[in-house]
């Protein structure tokens, strides 16, 4: 792929079963999720918030069809591989939740939100 994509991450250590993706939605980008994964990073989840491809200045591909919905669901699968998330919790926000609809095989627990949450609950 050769692009890179931002994201924040706590190292906490935490079991295969607490690992989670949280996916941003239009027009935000994985930093909406800091207040939450430092809090779910305290309650034992590791947490993973990739931009998606498009939002980060080092992952922008030139075409549009760079942007189909099947490479967008493959990106996040191919970090999920990376990290050795087998299965994971998702949580994603308007466009991020979306594409958790497809991998629904790999998801232990999914959570849709219309909008970020503006402090940590």
């Amino acid at each position: 792929m050769g692009w890179f994509f931002g994201q924040v991450s706590p190292a906490r250590k935490a079991l295969p079963v607490n690992r989670s993706i949280l996916l941003h939605g239009f027009p935000e980008t994985s930093i909406m999720w800091a207040g939450l994964m430092e809090r779910l990073g305290e309650e034992g989840y590791r947490c993973f918030a990739p931009d998606q491809r498009g939002y980060s200045p080092g992952a922008r591909p030139g075409t549009v069809e760079d942007y189909q919905y099947r490479k967008l669901v493959s990106d996040v699968m191919a970090q999920a591989d990376a990290l050795g998330y087998a299965r994971f919790h998702l949580i994603g926000h308007d466009w991020g939740s979306a594409i958790g609809w497809v991998i629904l095989q790999r998801i232990r627990t999914a959570c849709a939100v219309g909008r970020p949450c503006p402090v940590p609950i």
